[in-house]
Protein backbone atom coordinates (compact mmCIF):
# COMPACT_ATOMS: atom_id res chain seq x y z
CA UNK A 1 0.00 0.00 0.00
CA UNK A 2 2.62 2.30 -0.80
CA UNK A 3 0.57 4.59 -3.60
CA UNK A 4 0.41 8.20 -3.53
CA UNK A 5 -2.88 10.25 -2.69
CA UNK A 6 -2.76 13.82 -4.26
CA UNK A 7 -5.09 16.42 -1.66
CA UNK A 8 -6.10 19.45 -3.16
CA UNK A 9 -7.43 22.39 -1.64
CA UNK A 10 -8.83 25.68 -3.32
CA UNK A 11 -8.59 28.02 -0.92
CA UNK A 12 -10.37 31.48 -1.00
CA UNK A 13 -11.41 34.00 2.31
CA UNK A 14 -11.71 30.87 4.77
CA UNK A 15 -8.76 31.78 7.23
CA UNK A 16 -11.05 31.06 10.33
CA UNK A 17 -10.90 27.46 9.08
CA UNK A 18 -8.20 26.69 6.68
CA UNK A 19 -5.75 25.42 10.04
CA UNK A 20 -7.71 22.92 10.85
CA UNK A 21 -8.40 21.61 7.24
CA UNK A 22 -4.42 21.22 6.63
CA UNK A 23 -3.95 19.94 10.18
CA UNK A 24 -6.29 17.12 9.82
CA UNK A 25 -4.57 16.19 6.03
CA UNK A 26 -0.67 16.48 7.63
CA UNK A 27 -1.48 14.73 10.38
CA UNK A 28 -2.88 11.46 8.22
CA UNK A 29 -2.00 8.55 9.43
CA UNK A 30 -1.75 7.63 5.36
CA UNK A 31 2.07 9.63 4.88
CA UNK A 32 2.42 9.05 1.48
CA UNK A 33 0.50 12.07 0.43
CA UNK A 34 1.10 15.30 -1.05
CA UNK A 35 -0.55 18.13 -0.44
CA UNK A 36 -1.62 21.00 -3.07
CA UNK A 37 -3.04 24.46 -1.88
CA UNK A 38 -4.45 26.51 -4.72
CA UNK A 39 -4.85 30.36 -3.23
CA UNK A 40 -7.37 31.37 -5.67
CA UNK A 41 -5.88 35.52 -5.09
CA UNK A 42 -7.76 35.04 -1.43
CA UNK A 43 -7.48 38.49 0.51
CA UNK A 44 -7.51 37.77 3.33
CA UNK A 45 -4.25 35.60 5.35
CA UNK A 46 -4.70 32.75 3.73
CA UNK A 47 -2.08 32.58 1.31
CA UNK A 48 0.47 33.51 4.13
CA UNK A 49 -1.06 30.63 6.37
CA UNK A 50 -0.35 28.26 3.56
CA UNK A 51 3.11 29.52 3.13
CA UNK A 52 4.18 28.79 6.95
CA UNK A 53 2.80 25.32 6.53
CA UNK A 54 4.31 24.56 3.46
CA UNK A 55 7.84 25.74 5.40
CA UNK A 56 7.29 22.65 7.96
CA UNK A 57 6.03 20.27 5.69
CA UNK A 58 7.83 19.09 2.75
CA UNK A 59 4.07 17.73 0.59
CA UNK A 60 2.62 20.34 0.69
CA UNK A 61 3.02 22.46 -2.49
CA UNK A 62 1.47 26.18 -2.62
CA UNK A 63 0.70 27.31 -5.55
CA UNK A 64 -0.69 31.83 -5.14
CA UNK A 65 -2.60 32.99 -8.48
CA UNK A 66 -5.24 36.07 -9.05
CA UNK A 67 -8.63 35.11 -7.94
CA UNK A 68 -9.96 32.86 -11.37
CA UNK A 69 -12.84 30.62 -9.11
CA UNK A 70 -13.15 27.22 -7.76
CA UNK A 71 -13.08 25.16 -11.24
CA UNK A 72 -9.52 26.99 -12.18
CA UNK A 73 -8.32 26.19 -9.07
CA UNK A 74 -9.19 22.70 -8.84
CA UNK A 75 -8.05 22.18 -12.79
CA UNK A 76 -4.60 23.04 -11.82
CA UNK A 77 -4.47 21.55 -8.84
CA UNK A 78 -5.09 18.01 -10.96
CA UNK A 79 -2.80 18.99 -14.09
CA UNK A 80 0.05 19.35 -10.84
CA UNK A 81 -0.70 16.38 -9.00
CA UNK A 82 1.58 13.45 -9.36
CA UNK A 83 -0.04 10.81 -6.69
CA UNK A 84 -1.83 7.73 -8.33
CA UNK A 85 -4.75 9.36 -6.39
CA UNK A 86 -6.41 12.70 -6.13
CA UNK A 87 -8.58 13.74 -3.41
CA UNK A 88 -10.55 16.86 -3.16
CA UNK A 89 -10.82 18.87 0.30
CA UNK A 90 -13.06 22.02 0.67
CA UNK A 91 -10.81 24.71 2.90
CA UNK A 92 -13.72 24.89 5.75
CA UNK A 93 -14.01 21.12 6.02
CA UNK A 94 -11.68 18.80 7.40
CA UNK A 95 -10.95 14.81 7.47
CA UNK A 96 -10.46 12.23 9.72
CA UNK A 97 -7.18 11.25 10.72
CA UNK A 98 -7.34 8.10 8.93
CA UNK A 99 -9.50 8.97 5.97
CA UNK A 100 -6.82 8.67 3.11
CA UNK A 101 -6.13 5.42 4.59
CA UNK A 102 -9.28 3.68 5.07
CA UNK A 103 -10.25 5.48 0.91
CA UNK A 104 -6.87 3.69 -0.33
CA UNK A 105 -7.25 0.13 1.28
CA UNK A 106 -10.85 0.33 -0.16
CA UNK A 107 -9.29 1.49 -3.66
CA UNK A 108 -6.08 -1.43 -3.60
CA UNK A 109 -8.44 -4.03 -2.92
CA UNK A 110 -11.43 -3.19 -5.46
CA UNK A 111 -9.56 -2.47 -8.41
CA UNK A 112 -12.00 0.55 -8.93
CA UNK A 113 -11.39 3.83 -10.44
CA UNK A 114 -13.38 5.74 -7.73
CA UNK A 115 -13.93 5.10 -4.30
CA UNK A 116 -17.08 6.95 -2.49
CA UNK A 117 -16.54 7.73 1.53
CA UNK A 118 -19.58 9.02 3.65
CA UNK A 119 -19.53 12.25 5.20
CA UNK A 120 -21.18 14.39 8.15
CA UNK A 121 -22.52 18.04 8.36
CA UNK A 122 -21.08 19.96 11.35
CA UNK A 123 -21.85 23.46 12.48
CA UNK A 124 -19.72 26.42 12.41
CA UNK A 125 -18.14 25.45 16.14
CA UNK A 126 -17.22 21.62 14.24
CA UNK A 127 -20.60 20.58 16.73
CA UNK A 128 -22.39 17.72 14.81
CA UNK A 129 -25.55 19.16 13.02
CA UNK A 130 -26.25 15.76 10.87
CA UNK A 131 -25.42 12.23 9.88
CA UNK A 132 -26.66 10.85 6.89
CA UNK A 133 -27.60 7.21 6.15
CA UNK A 134 -26.12 4.12 6.41
CA UNK A 135 -25.42 2.31 3.60
CA UNK A 136 -23.66 -1.25 3.43
CA UNK A 137 -19.74 -1.40 1.62
CA UNK A 138 -19.47 -2.88 -1.37
CA UNK A 139 -19.30 -2.24 -5.18
CA UNK A 140 -21.34 -0.07 -7.16
CA UNK A 141 -22.09 -1.77 -10.53
CA UNK A 142 -22.79 -0.04 -13.63
CA UNK A 143 -26.54 -0.13 -13.12
CA UNK A 144 -26.34 1.47 -9.47
CA UNK A 145 -24.14 4.00 -11.43
CA UNK A 146 -26.29 5.11 -13.88
CA UNK A 147 -29.39 5.45 -10.95
CA UNK A 148 -26.77 7.66 -9.45
CA UNK A 149 -26.05 9.78 -12.45
CA UNK A 150 -29.86 9.94 -12.81
CA UNK A 151 -30.75 10.94 -9.11
CA UNK A 152 -27.41 13.96 -9.67
CA UNK A 153 -29.42 15.21 -12.95
CA UNK A 154 -32.92 15.54 -10.98
CA UNK A 155 -30.92 17.80 -7.74
CA UNK A 156 -31.78 14.79 -5.83
CA UNK A 157 -27.75 13.57 -5.35
CA UNK A 158 -28.53 12.06 -1.65
CA UNK A 159 -30.58 9.37 -2.95
CA UNK A 160 -28.01 7.70 -3.77
CA UNK A 161 -27.44 7.11 0.07
CA UNK A 162 -24.02 9.14 0.10
CA UNK A 163 -23.20 12.54 -1.52
CA UNK A 164 -22.66 11.89 -4.72
CA UNK A 165 -22.34 15.32 -6.86
CA UNK A 166 -19.54 17.01 -5.00
CA UNK A 167 -15.95 16.21 -5.48
CA UNK A 168 -15.03 15.38 -2.03
CA UNK A 169 -15.91 12.23 -0.06
CA UNK A 170 -14.26 10.75 -2.84
CA UNK A 171 -11.33 9.11 -3.91
CA UNK A 172 -10.35 9.50 -7.57
CA UNK A 173 -7.79 7.48 -9.67
CA UNK A 174 -5.75 9.72 -11.32
CA UNK A 175 -5.21 8.12 -14.69
CA UNK A 176 -8.94 7.77 -14.86
CA UNK A 177 -9.49 11.55 -14.40
CA UNK A 178 -6.68 12.16 -17.41
CA UNK A 179 -8.13 9.44 -19.50
CA UNK A 180 -11.35 10.73 -20.01
CA UNK A 181 -10.96 14.28 -19.77
CA UNK A 182 -13.08 15.42 -16.80
CA UNK A 183 -12.55 18.47 -15.73
CA UNK A 184 -14.34 21.28 -14.00
CA UNK A 185 -16.04 23.81 -16.35
CA UNK A 186 -14.89 27.24 -16.11
CA UNK A 187 -17.64 29.66 -16.96
CA UNK A 188 -19.70 28.45 -15.00
CA UNK A 189 -19.80 29.92 -11.43
CA UNK A 190 -21.70 27.16 -9.35
CA UNK A 191 -22.39 23.65 -9.43
CA UNK A 192 -19.30 23.01 -11.46
CA UNK A 193 -19.43 20.24 -9.25
CA UNK A 194 -22.26 18.43 -10.53
CA UNK A 195 -20.97 18.34 -14.08
CA UNK A 196 -17.46 17.18 -13.01
CA UNK A 197 -19.35 14.02 -11.64
CA UNK A 198 -21.16 13.54 -13.90
CA UNK A 199 -18.76 13.53 -16.79
CA UNK A 200 -16.94 11.01 -14.21
CA UNK A 201 -19.78 8.80 -13.86
CA UNK A 202 -20.35 8.71 -18.38
CA UNK A 203 -17.09 6.86 -18.01
CA UNK A 204 -17.14 4.66 -14.63
CA UNK A 205 -17.93 0.85 -14.93
CA UNK A 206 -17.81 0.27 -11.78
CA UNK A 207 -17.44 2.18 -7.95
CA UNK A 208 -16.81 0.82 -4.16
CA UNK A 209 -18.87 2.66 -1.66
CA UNK A 210 -16.91 2.51 1.83
CA UNK A 211 -19.45 2.65 4.93
CA UNK A 212 -17.55 5.40 6.56
CA UNK A 213 -17.77 9.00 7.53
CA UNK A 214 -14.45 9.99 6.32
CA UNK A 215 -15.13 13.75 6.02
CA UNK A 216 -16.51 16.39 7.72
CA UNK A 217 -18.38 19.25 5.98
CA UNK A 218 -18.81 22.59 7.42
CA UNK A 219 -22.27 24.15 6.79
CA UNK A 220 -20.69 27.54 6.87
CA UNK A 221 -23.34 30.08 6.89
CA UNK A 222 -20.88 33.07 6.06
CA UNK A 223 -19.60 30.96 2.78
CA UNK A 224 -20.58 31.78 -0.73
CA UNK A 225 -22.93 29.65 -0.73
CA UNK A 226 -25.12 31.77 1.87
CA UNK A 227 -24.53 35.40 1.26
CA UNK A 228 -26.60 37.21 -0.25
CA UNK A 229 -25.67 37.63 -4.32
CA UNK A 230 -28.22 39.29 -6.54
CA UNK A 231 -25.94 37.26 -9.39
CA UNK A 232 -27.32 34.16 -8.53
CA UNK A 233 -30.31 34.03 -11.18
CA UNK A 234 -27.61 34.46 -14.17
CA UNK A 235 -25.08 32.06 -12.07
CA UNK A 236 -27.80 29.18 -12.16
CA UNK A 237 -29.04 30.15 -15.87
CA UNK A 238 -25.33 29.37 -16.72
CA UNK A 239 -25.11 26.47 -15.08
CA UNK A 240 -28.76 25.04 -15.96
CA UNK A 241 -27.46 25.82 -19.90
CA UNK A 242 -24.73 24.04 -19.27
CA UNK A 243 -26.75 21.40 -17.70
CA UNK A 244 -29.12 20.69 -20.72
CA UNK A 245 -25.92 20.87 -22.72
CA UNK A 246 -24.38 17.87 -21.19
CA UNK A 247 -28.32 16.27 -20.94
CA UNK A 248 -29.10 16.75 -24.29
CA UNK A 249 -25.19 15.37 -25.51
CA UNK A 250 -25.58 11.96 -23.48
CA UNK A 251 -29.49 11.27 -23.20
CA UNK A 252 -30.48 12.79 -26.96
CA UNK A 253 -34.03 13.81 -25.75
CA UNK A 254 -34.73 10.73 -23.61
CA UNK A 255 -37.91 11.98 -21.70
CA UNK A 256 -37.16 10.71 -18.50
CA UNK A 257 -33.68 12.96 -18.51
CA UNK A 258 -35.93 15.83 -19.93
CA UNK A 259 -38.13 15.46 -16.60
CA UNK A 260 -35.27 15.22 -14.63
CA UNK A 261 -33.93 18.44 -15.82
CA UNK A 262 -37.19 20.22 -15.18
CA UNK A 263 -36.85 19.19 -11.56
CA UNK A 264 -33.66 20.23 -11.30
CA UNK A 265 -34.67 24.01 -12.66
CA UNK A 266 -37.14 24.12 -9.40
CA UNK A 267 -34.54 23.22 -7.25
CA UNK A 268 -32.46 25.76 -8.87
CA UNK A 269 -35.16 28.34 -8.18
CA UNK A 270 -35.12 27.32 -4.90
CA UNK A 271 -31.54 28.05 -4.43
CA UNK A 272 -32.03 31.27 -6.45
CA UNK A 273 -34.94 32.61 -3.42
CA UNK A 274 -32.41 31.41 -0.75
CA UNK A 275 -29.70 33.81 -1.62
CA UNK A 276 -31.05 36.41 -3.36
CA UNK A 277 -35.04 36.82 -4.02
CA UNK A 278 -35.97 36.06 -0.18
CA UNK A 279 -32.46 36.42 1.81
CA UNK A 280 -33.09 37.53 5.28
CA UNK A 281 -31.19 40.97 4.14
CA UNK A 282 -32.65 41.55 1.37
CA UNK A 283 -36.32 41.00 -0.69
CA UNK A 284 -36.92 41.61 -4.14
CA UNK A 285 -40.21 43.36 -4.93
CA UNK A 286 -43.38 41.22 -7.20
CA UNK A 287 -41.93 42.92 -10.09
CA UNK A 288 -38.41 41.99 -9.97
CA UNK A 289 -39.23 38.76 -8.93
CA UNK A 290 -41.74 38.47 -12.09
CA UNK A 291 -39.11 39.92 -14.83
CA UNK A 292 -36.54 36.96 -13.46
CA UNK A 293 -38.25 34.20 -13.36
CA UNK A 294 -39.68 35.01 -17.32
CA UNK A 295 -36.50 35.66 -17.73
CA UNK A 296 -35.18 32.16 -16.20
CA UNK A 297 -37.90 30.63 -18.51
CA UNK A 298 -36.91 31.88 -21.75
CA UNK A 299 -32.75 31.16 -21.52
CA UNK A 300 -33.71 27.09 -20.39
CA UNK A 301 -37.06 26.81 -22.25
CA UNK A 302 -38.22 25.67 -18.82
CA UNK A 303 -41.96 25.23 -20.01
CA UNK A 304 -41.02 22.44 -22.35
CA UNK A 305 -39.03 20.75 -19.60
CA UNK A 306 -41.38 21.38 -16.17
CA UNK A 307 -44.21 20.12 -19.18
CA UNK A 308 -42.87 16.70 -18.67
CA UNK A 309 -43.42 16.59 -15.34
CA UNK A 310 -46.62 16.23 -12.63
CA UNK A 311 -47.58 17.31 -9.26
CA UNK A 312 -47.13 13.48 -8.56
CA UNK A 313 -43.57 13.69 -9.56
CA UNK A 314 -42.28 15.64 -6.42
CA UNK A 315 -41.81 14.45 -3.24
CA UNK A 316 -43.13 17.16 -0.80
CA UNK A 317 -46.47 19.17 -0.49
CA UNK A 318 -44.12 22.21 -0.94
CA UNK A 319 -42.79 21.01 -3.60
CA UNK A 320 -45.74 20.10 -5.24
CA UNK A 321 -47.13 24.00 -4.51
CA UNK A 322 -44.08 25.41 -6.38
CA UNK A 323 -44.78 23.15 -9.36
CA UNK A 324 -48.25 23.72 -9.62
CA UNK A 325 -47.72 27.52 -9.83
CA UNK A 326 -44.50 28.12 -11.39
CA UNK A 327 -44.94 25.70 -14.05
CA UNK A 328 -48.67 27.35 -14.56
CA UNK A 329 -47.35 31.40 -14.51
CA UNK A 330 -49.08 31.65 -11.57
CA UNK A 331 -45.87 33.77 -10.44
CA UNK A 332 -47.53 36.79 -8.19
CA UNK A 333 -49.23 34.06 -5.95
CA UNK A 334 -46.31 31.75 -5.65
CA UNK A 335 -44.48 35.04 -4.89
CA UNK A 336 -47.15 36.23 -2.13
CA UNK A 337 -46.85 33.02 -0.38
CA UNK A 338 -43.27 32.64 -0.52
CA UNK A 339 -42.95 36.17 0.43
CA UNK A 340 -45.23 35.42 3.42
CA UNK A 341 -43.30 32.25 4.99
CA UNK A 342 -39.63 34.02 4.42
CA UNK A 343 -40.57 37.20 6.22
CA UNK A 344 -42.39 35.35 9.34
CA UNK A 345 -38.90 32.89 9.40
CA UNK A 346 -36.45 35.33 8.89
CA UNK A 347 -38.15 37.90 11.11
CA UNK A 348 -35.31 37.40 14.24
CA UNK A 349 -32.30 38.43 11.32
CA UNK A 350 -34.43 41.65 9.98
CA UNK A 351 -34.32 42.88 13.39
CA UNK A 352 -30.83 43.17 13.62
CA UNK A 353 -28.95 40.54 12.60
CA UNK A 354 -28.80 40.51 8.92
CA UNK A 355 -25.00 41.87 9.23
CA UNK A 356 -23.94 38.20 9.70
CA UNK A 357 -25.10 37.86 6.20
CA UNK A 358 -24.14 40.92 5.13
CA UNK A 359 -20.98 42.35 6.33
CA UNK A 360 -17.59 40.08 5.52
CA UNK A 361 -15.52 38.21 7.88
CA UNK A 362 -12.67 40.54 10.22
CA UNK A 363 -9.45 40.38 8.77
CA UNK A 364 -7.41 39.73 11.49
CA UNK A 365 -3.62 40.37 10.83
CA UNK A 366 -1.80 37.54 9.87
CA UNK A 367 -0.12 35.06 11.99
Amino acid sequence: MNERVSIIVPIYNVEQYIRQCLDSIIHQSYQNIEIILIDDGSPDCCGAICDKYAAIDKRIKVIHRENAGVSVARNEGMERATGEWIMFVDPDDWLELDCCEKAIQAAQISGCDIVYFQRDERDNDGSLVQIYPERPTGFLNEKELRNIQFYICTGDAESAGFESATPWGKLYRRTFLMEHKCRFPVGIRKRQDVIFNLECLTNLKSAYYLDYTGYHYRNNNKSICHKYNPDMLFIMTDFLKELNRFITEKFDRDMKYEKAYGKHILICIKEIENVYYFHPSHFVTLYTYKNDIKYLFDSVNADYFLSKCKVADMRTSGERVSFYLLSRHHWSTYYCLKYIKRKVSCSHYLKGNKEEYDSEANNPSCG
